[in-house]
């Protein structure tokens, strides 16, 4: 998550706010090994970690105060090291110290996007996410889907217009690809 988190700070400095993050659990087999891995965990490990990688990001990107970049040539001074807090983070999955070696993310946090369509993907997207994708088949499965991410997001203490759901469309034009 430090990587990830330096990463994603970097890149929203350079964009000026612009960027975010997709929160894949995957379990793509072959993804595994691109992370030294020779097989993923199981779904409920996997779920334990992203939220614990989540919180760890959120503490990481918060561990600059929005004034500690002070960058005064006058008195040599760049940072303000009152103004920077560890991360000091102990899960069961991750560790992190913190803090972080990159500016605060002009948004503070980079909005987060989960989709998925288990109880525990959901759950995730509630309680963690700023913008979930969701699939459904019409536009009434997508309301129900929304107001039941959205119901979950205030019961875990969650202002439910902080979250935001999506779902893609995908228009049929024809009956067959050669129509």
């Amino acid at each position: 998550p430090y990587a990830i988190a330096r990463a994603t700070a970097s890149l929203d400095v350079l964009t000026g706010g612009r960027g975010g993050v997709n929160l894949v659990t995957g379990a793509e087999p072959r993804a595994a090994g691109n992370h030294g891995r020779d097989a993923h965990a199981d779904n409920e490990t996997r779920y334990d970690r992203a939220d614990e990688f989540v919180a760890v990001l959120r503490r990481l990107w918060e561990s600059w105060d929005e004034a500690a970049w002070v960058a005064d040539a006058r008195t040599g001074t760049l940072i303000d090291p009152q103004l920077l807090r560890p991360a000091a983070f102990e899960g069961v999955q991750l560790k992190v110290a913190g803090p972080l070696n990159v500016a605060r993310p002009p948004q503070g946090h980079l909005p987060i996007v989960h989709a998925g369509t288990s109880p525990r993907s959901r759950a995730l997207a509630a309680e963690e996410a700023d913008l979930a994708l969701i699939a459904a088949p019409d536009a009434g499965t997508a309301r129900a889907v929304r107001a039941q991410l959205r119901d979950a997001a205030a019961a875990a203490g969650r202002d439910a217009d902080h979250l935001k759901v999506i779902a893609p469309v995908l228009p049929v034009v024809a009956e067959s690809d050669a129509e």
